[in-house]
């Protein structure tokens, strides 16, 4: 049976992530020019910092690579994100440079607002959370989920949502939790989940 992403998800509303990025700059070059631009690119600019930086200083850890490295099914890593979410500018581009590892991997984003049927599918515990990855295989069958964040920061947020601080005053303390981590958490997960599905395809096989 197919994932339900793999059957609604439209060919024409998938970005690899170079396109996501190049849209982002954009944005952000009309903004300089004095165009109208989207009403959150403050957000969308830090977010464009992230994504540059991160790129540029992460490496992959030798564990972590010898998993992906192993992996002999082809599959789509599909993201449902949007450009201004902190979050997606904190985790998509340790994403990206995970699946460079491995051309096995293809990382497909789909924009949150263009895909609300997907998004409703996807929800975590009621809300429409993003950034939330869904593997599935070229034959369309769902491999993994992970997201909207690693669980020590969805954790950290809960947390100081309970203690009443704002929204603001909790994302402050969200990005620091992840410039201090610096994608060690994240690797922690995949390297997990990864683990899990080579344990079960070796049990079935």
């Amino acid at each position: 049976m197919k994932a339900y992403i793999a059957e609604k998800a439209k060919a024409d509303k998938i970005l690899d992530y170079s396109a996501f990025l190049n849209k982002m700059s954009r944005k952000i070059e009309d903004e300089r020019h004095g165009k109208k631009v989207d009403v959150k690119i403050d957000k969308i600019k830090l977010n464009y910092q992230r994504y540059r930086r991160i790129n540029k200083t992460y490496q992959v850890s030798t564990e972590l690579q010898k998993l992906i490295r192993n992996i002999h099914l082809a599959q789509y890593w599909y993201v449902i994100t949007e450009d201004w979410c902190g979050d997606s500018g904190q985790i998509l581009p340790y994403l990206d440079k995970i699946v460079e590892i491995n051309p096995e991997i293809k990382l497909k984003l789909l924009l949150r607002e263009e895909n609300p049927e997907i998004m409703n599918h996807y929800m975590t515990d009621g809300k429409r959370a993003i950034p939330k990855l869904i593997s599935v295989d070229i034959q369309g069958r769902e491999l993994f989920q992970w997201g909207p964040r690693p669980k020590a920061t969805q954790k950290l947020f809960e947390e100081n949502l309970s203690a009443g601080f704002s929204k603001p005053q909790i994302m402050e303390k969200v990005h620091a939790w992840y410039a201090q981590d610096q994608g060690r958490t994240i690797e922690s997960e995949f390297s997990e989940i990864l683990n899990e599905i080579f344990k079960i395809s070796a049990h079935t096989s």
